[in-house]
């Protein structure tokens, strides 16, 4: 049979490990959180990329805003 404090070591044990086990879960979420806040700035530059890349080519749809950055890459 187990003495008492032989029962008050595994009970001590137990609380360490439960302990343990909650602060790898809380970091567990934590890491999950950051993942998704890099997603989203990830998908948010894409997008921004793509909006950028769609005002490019509707703003160079006239032969005057062509010519002007023509001359301006030229002037470089």
């Amino acid at each position: 049979m187990n003495t008492n404090k032989e029962k008050e070591l595994i009970k001590k044990i137990y609380e360490l490990v439960k302990e343990l086990n909650e602060e790898q879960e809380k970091h567990k979420e934590k890491e999950q959180k950051e993942e998704y806040v890099l997603n989203l700035l990830h998908s948010f530059k894409k997008g921004l990329e793509i909006y950028d890349l769609l005002t490019l080519n509707s703003y160079l749809r006239t032969e005057e805003n062509r010519k002007q950055i023509g001359q301006k890459l030229y002037d470089l």
